[in-house]
């Protein structure tokens, strides 16, 4: 079996299957752990009203994102993993992910098309 060191689980915040695997897969090969959450861009959500900016936007939801992120970490008792969230188009935000980051194992429920 391959040795990984870093792994991403591209995480639903309603469904904890894929982040329970993933923390699974790291503690038995002793890796890093990070779970992402996409937010992509929603017209209903963000194109309908004046906001102070699109960057301030992005931060708004990518926090409270984070703050959820936060809960399943401590549901899941891993303490030590690094959350992550991005908003924006899916695949460039997985894409920016990857560079950042940069793991060995991507862990995922289904390929969303960009993996």
């Amino acid at each position: 079996m391959p040795e990984y060191r870093r792994i991403l689980a591209l995480v639903d915040l309603d469904d904890t299957r894929v982040a329970r695997r993933a923390l699974n897969l790291a503690r038995a090969m002793g890796a890093e752990l990070a779970f992402l959450h996409i937010i992509p861009p929603d017209p209903g959500l963000d194109g309908g009203y004046l906001a102070p900016g699109r960057a301030e936007l992005a931060r708004g939801f990518e926090s409270a994102a984070l703050r959820r992120l936060a809960c399943l970490r401590g549901v899941l008792n891993a303490e030590d993993s690094t959350l992550l969230s991005r908003y924006g188009p899916p695949e460039q935000a997985f894409t920016d992910c990857l560079a950042d980051w940069r793991p060995d194992l991507v862990v995922a429920d289904a390929d969303p098309g960009y993996l």
